[in-house]
């Protein structure tokens, strides 16, 4: 299972920006898996306004996960379509990062690209006495060289094209915990804010543009107040978590 995920200077992303599928024991409400010592989210809903950067950040997680996943069979392929900066930082690398668990171990992986090269690879693993990572390998330039499959399914606007009882059906997949006993994880954007009331405030990230036009996050449960009972699409819809669209009277 994925812990994280971390992007920086990728189209609208300029600063790190972090999707947290990591909860406290407090948190453990709604779909998530127990996986080692680690309570984990099987969902993730990313909302927000049009151009915030929502499919942005899963382009990102795409673009990461192919250049792992085919860097052996395609080398090529993972270059389709160029790591695409942020304005602000033309000469600066594209980073990505995760921390996930696969077979019982804790590993880290980050890769930071320029120009379709890669500046610097590094996969650790977390010893479990001491708590901390340790390298497995290391390199400054070359290819990508680690392939692992993990499930995980990401959609851009879930509910595009689909009857509404039927997108309910597909997050409730994941969220079941007899039909999902590998813990595979879902990861979407909606503009529908009414699949908020279903999940808890761990799993909701409000999507935003600061003032320097990069995309952030705010994982719900980081924003003080907000309660485990509330009702999220009411109060997402009320503007109390911000992450709608700024609309001027013309």
């Amino acid at each position: 299972m994925f812990l994280n995920f971390k992007i920086s200077n990728y189209r609208s992303i300029g600063a790190e920006l972090t999707i947290d599928f990591g909860i406290l024991d407090s948190q453990k409400l709604g779909a998530f898996a127990e996986v080692k010592d680690k309570a984990v989210n099987n969902i993730g809903c990313l909302v927000g306004p049009n151009a915030s950067g929502k499919s942005n950040i899963l382009k990102g997680i795409v673009h990461f996960l192919r250049c792992t996943h085919l860097s052996y069979s395609s080398p090529l392929y993972r270059y389709a379509g160029g790591f695409i900066s942020h304005f602000c930082c033309k000469d600066t690398p594209t980073t990505f990062s995760t921390e996930f668990i696969d077979n019982e171990a804790q590993y880290k992986y980050e890769i930071a690209i320029l120009n379709g090269i890669v500046q610097k690879e590094t996969l650790d693993k977390r010893n479990e006495t001491t708590k901390r990572y340790s390298s497995i390998f290391k390199r400054e330039t070359g290819s990508v060289l680690f392939s692992k499959i993990i499930k995980i399914f990401i959609a851009d606007e879930l509910e595009q094209s689909l009857h509404p009882d039927l997108t309910a059906r597909i997050i409730n997949r994941f969220m079941d915990r007899d039909k999902n006993p590998n813990h595979a994880q879902l990861l979407f954007t909606t503009h529908n804010p009414w699949f908020l009331q279903d999940l808890t405030k761990t799993q909701i990230y409000i999507i935003e543009k600061n003032d320097k036009a990069e995309t952030e996050v705010t994982r719900l449960d980081e924003i003080a107040g907000v309660r485990n009972d509330e009702n999220y699409f009411m109060k997402y819809i009320a503007g109390e978590y911000d992450g709608r669209p700024k609309i001027k009277e013309v």
